[in-house]
């Protein structure tokens, strides 16, 4: 069927909008339609609603002793924490800001525990990264060594 076509690709967009920081604990597609739909469709999104908030205060509830915040980063933040992190101090004087922000962060953004297989494995792939972007570096100028 078309209904909700397109929802999935917004989903995805907005999951990749999110970028580092939130954990996302639920996706949640919900039609809308401007007129009324079957009961038993309503049922339905009542049913995946309450299961979304359910899901949603525990992790609330889980995740409560730390501010709220996830006891372990997921690779992929990790990763784009490292990723950042060294390209603000290599090219400080073009993202002095950044730099600033990242430059007394130690291990990620917020104290936690990340396992020394994430470290091991984030500081392979920029290495890797480093060689495959090294035509994004910023030119050198006659000023610069």
């Amino acid at each position: 069927s078309n209904a909700g076509a397109g929802m999935q690709k917004t989903i995805e967009a907005m999951r990749h909008t999110l970028g580092p920081g939130p954990e996302v604990v639920y996706e949640l597609p919900y039609l809308t339609l401007p007129w009324p739909l079957a009961e038993q469709v309503q049922a339905k999104q009542r049913r995946a609603v309450a299961d979304a908030a359910q899901t949603l205060y525990a992790a609330v509830k889980r995740d409560e002793v730390r501010g709220g915040l996830p006891s372990s980063p997921s690779f992929s933040d990790y990763l784009r924490f490292r990723f950042f992190k060294k390209v603000s101090a290599d090219v400080a004087e073009y993202l002095p800001a950044d730099y600033e922000y990242y430059r007394d962060k130690a291990g990620y953004y917020y104290e936690t525990r990340v396992s020394p297989v994430k470290r091991v494995a984030a500081s392979v792939m920029l290495k890797v990264s480093a060689v495959t972007m090294k035509d994004l570096a910023p030119a050198q100028s006659p000023g610069r060594a």
